[in-house]
């Protein structure tokens, strides 16, 4: 008997034509408190056949108790509620800002007035197809992509909606971004241009140490062992608004390290303690402990926006276009690699979250990894395997 009401209930369901390829389904739902039939309506954009699915998708749910009541909101105000409850509250500060970006430039500005519960998957696939013939890039286009998905999945979460509709779009795909590695020769002309001035520290870290820019620029003096030849990566510095930036913890458990330093460094990194101490006395001022390591000449703190502009600046000089501070990370992991260090040790030094990850963005420098393997296991394997001093030397005959 159940059943059969059921039925009935789902046979109920309609489906209109409106316009071409534009539908309005109407269906009931559970009755309310008062015991009153409701109905509720959609539209549907594409042929009959995803209306009738959509209408097929609603009516089970109800049967099976499934079906949650949408939310009228539109996705501005949605997006609003997503922001307080959510993401203030679970990301950080850098991140919110790069939220309250995409929001404002994206979401809004082209579904804001949308009703959540109205938003399709076809309107957001076309979006995703204007923006890639106006000339933004796919990257970008993957950062709304997965914002939006975001929002929508908490929205299911909360009883809010009854799917993601952003399961059914195809982010475009995106390219990996080109790795600019520096020469041996660009290293020393580099670090010549930056001599004395307030990036040439952040500079020399970046590229002994593959250190990230907001990791640089979080180190403490604390946080530094010139005795053991050793720093610690337990903070972040990353930029808000306009000059302020704001302390933070590293992106990943594995992001908190310890590095090794070479001999250079540790001598640098006395010299640079003795100069900024004098100034800070100077100053009136004392270097402690918890003073941040990479200081302007005028004692304060040098932000991550200032860094870059400097970098860029310094590289400018050099006639190294398009050279970005990041590539200081991609050079040191290019040496270790030249050098060979296994993988591993290099993830571990990069502080990446995963193997997979350095294997994929460095992998194809290390073309004749499989032939110095196979030449090391003849060597042990015949038992003459001793500290195969010359094996890249080999390998470059292999390879002549």
């Amino acid at each position: 008997m159940q059943a059969e009401k059921m039925e009935a209930k789902m046979a109920r369901g309609s489906i209109e034509w409106i316009d071409t390829n534009k539908w309005r389904i109407r269906y009931d739902i559970p009755k309310g408190a008062d015991g009153k039939r409701r109905q509720k309506t959609e539209t549907i954009y594409g042929v009959r056949r995803q209306a009738e699915r959509r209408l097929t998708e609603i009516e089970h749910d109800i049967l099976g108790n499934r079906y949650v009541e949408p939310t009228e909101m539109t996705l501005a105000e949605y997006l609003d509620h997503w922001v307080r409850n959510y993401a203030e509250i679970a990301v950080r500060p850098r991140t919110l800002k790069g939220y309250h970006s995409i929001i404002r430039s994206h979401l809004k500005k082209n579904f804001g007035s949308v009703k959540a519960k109205h938003l399709t998957a076809s309107q957001v696939q076309e979006y995703y197809a204007m923006c890639i013939r106006a000339g933004l890039s796919a990257q970008t286009v993957t950062h709304v992509h997965r914002l939006l998905s975001q929002t929508l999945k908490q929205a299911v979460r909360w009883n809010m909606l009854q799917r993601n509709v952003l399961e059914d779009v195809t982010p475009p795909s995106r390219k990996m971004p080109e790795i600019r590695i520096l020469t041996n020769e660009e290293i020393d002309i580099l670090l010549d241009e930056a001599r004395g001035a307030d990036c040439f520290l952040p500079i020399h870290l970046g590229i002994f140490t593959g250190m990230r820019r907001s990791e640089i620029l979080g180190l403490q003096f604390r946080d530094v062992n010139l005795e053991a030849r050793f720093l610690r990566v337990t903070r972040t510095m990353v930029d808000i608004t306009g000059d302020q930036a704001h302390i933070d913890e590293p992106k990943s458990r594995q992001s908190k390290r310890t590095i090794t330093l070479r001999e250079v460094t540790v001598d640098l990194l006395r010299s640079h303690y003795r100069t900024h101490a004098a100034r800070m006395k100077d100053l009136g001022k004392r270097l402690t402990g918890p003073t941040q390591l990479c200081l302007r000449a005028d004692g304060g703190v040098l932000t991550p926006d200032a860094l870059s502009k400097a970098f860029r600046n310094t590289a400018d000089r050099c006639g190294f276009e398009g050279v970005r501070f990041h590539d200081l990370r991609h050079t040191h992991a290019s040496l270790l690699l030249a050098a060979g260090v296994p993988i591993h040790v290099v993830q571990a030094r990069l502080g990446h979250a995963s193997i997979q990850t350095t294997l994929d963005v460095y992998g194809h420098l290390m073309p004749d990894a499989d032939a110095l393997a196979t030449h090391r296991l003849e060597h042990f394997v015949s038992g003459s395997c001793t500290r195969c001093a010359d094996d890249h030397d080999h390998i470059d005959s292999i390879n002549a």
